[in-house]
């Protein structure tokens, strides 16, 4: 039999902890320490002593490495994760399980049957998909209590409009055009307290928006993009064009280099 491990026990600065407080390990029953061929089948254990997590799950999907993972998590005890991969056995287990009672997921996805605690709800799954929901599959196979809720109400939000301001937003390059509105909200629960507070929306009225660079993640990222307007808690109009003007700044001096980045004139964009 041959086995590795992993410490998952990182700290900051680079360093790590005891791997027997947090780590995974592989085990490969049928393979043999320096030998060339196919690993076989290969069981894994994942640790983490003192998780917060609370579950309790089955994973079934014939389609991924390993078809059949357990799930097993005591708040603030331990939490433990056990996968098989390539046990023939559990393969056609997990294929002939997969489309039971499971007619409302798509055919490569996998199945789910779990029962987990955490947000301050009560979630569950019987035997449904872990990577999609469709409103068509019903609440008691795909669902969650939250006991707030139950007790006081879910929270609606309101807002109107207090007033409205043209205003202009003073850059490095030059000025643009925006409006202000100012808004009290709030989030009301049918029995509970209302809770108001202030907030600002600011649009751009410049065709084309406020200028920031791209990103420069992906291919389509990495010329210029722009604000069109920007939601934030304010109470008053130069409140709201100040978070507007330190948003773009902090955009120009992260993705362009420097705050006095600059966009390229309309003609280089037209070209």
């Amino acid at each position: 039999m041959y086995w590795h491990w992993q410490n998952l026990n990182d700290k900051s600065g680079g360093r790590q902890g005891s791997g027997f407080i947090a780590g995974r390990a592989w085990f490969y029953p049928l393979h043999r320490r320096n030998t060339d061929g196919p690993m076989g089948p290969c069981f894994r254990v994942e640790w983490h002593w003192f998780n917060p997590s609370c579950r309790l799950a089955l994973n079934v999907d014939p389609h991924n490495d390993e078809s059949i993972c357990l799930t097993f998590a005591i708040p603030f005890v331990i939490s433990l994760y056990f996968g098989f991969e390539s046990f023939r056995w559990l393969d056609a287990l997990a294929r002939w399980l997969r489309p039971r009672l499971a007619d409302d997921c798509r055919w490569y996805e996998g199945r789910e049957l779990s029962f987990a605690i955490h947000s301050a709800a009560l979630w569950w799954r019987v035997w449904s998909s872990p990577d999609s929901w469709s409103s068509s599959t019903p609440r008691w196979r795909d669902g969650s209590f939250h006991l707030w809720d139950f007790l006081v109400g879910r929270t609606r939000y309101g807002s109107k409009v207090l007033s409205t301001t043209e205003v202009v937003i003073s850059m490095p390059e030059r000025s643009y055009p925006a409006r202000v509105e100012l808004k009290l909200a709030w989030h009301q629960r049918a029995r509970w307290f209302t809770r108001y507070f202030t907030t600002a929306e600011v649009t751009v009225l410049e065709e084309g928006g406020l200028p920031i660079p791209g990103k420069g993640e992906n291919s389509w990222d990495c010329g210029e993009d722009a604000i069109f307007s920007l939601s934030c808690p304010a109470s008053t109009v130069e409140g709201a064009i100040a978070a507007l003007t330190e948003s773009a700044l902090n955009s120009r001096r992260r993705h362009g280099g420097s705050i006095h980045w600059t966009p390229r004139p309309p003609s280089d964009h037209a070209a």
